[in-house]
């Protein structure tokens, strides 16, 4: 699924952005510009702070898919509604 394939690119670019600014707050334009094939998803957010971040890709029938990493280094999947297709 191909909003999946969104997500890893988000959270790669994220990655890429702390490792040298130690914050995952990266600016849009600096998201785009580590995972420019962002630009081709209908509608994704991705939301950081120092030690956690939120991505989030709409899939086109309406599926959200995301990752969320909390403060603890935990990772989570994150699905919408729950169920359906998170696996993978």
């Amino acid at each position: 699924m191909q909003a999946k394939a969104y997500v890893r690119g988000a959270v790669g670019a994220l990655e890429a952005y702390a490792a040298e600014h130690r914050t995952y707050a990266a600016p849009t334009a600096e998201i785009l510009r580590l995972a420019p094939e962002l630009g081709e998803a209908s509608e994704w957010s991705a939301t950081g702070t120092k030690r956690t971040f939120q991505v989030q890709v709409r899939a086109d029938d309406g599926r959200v898919f995301g990752l969320r990493r909390r403060a603890n280094g935990h990772v989570e999947r994150v699905c919408e509604p729950p169920g359906g297709g998170c696996h993978g």
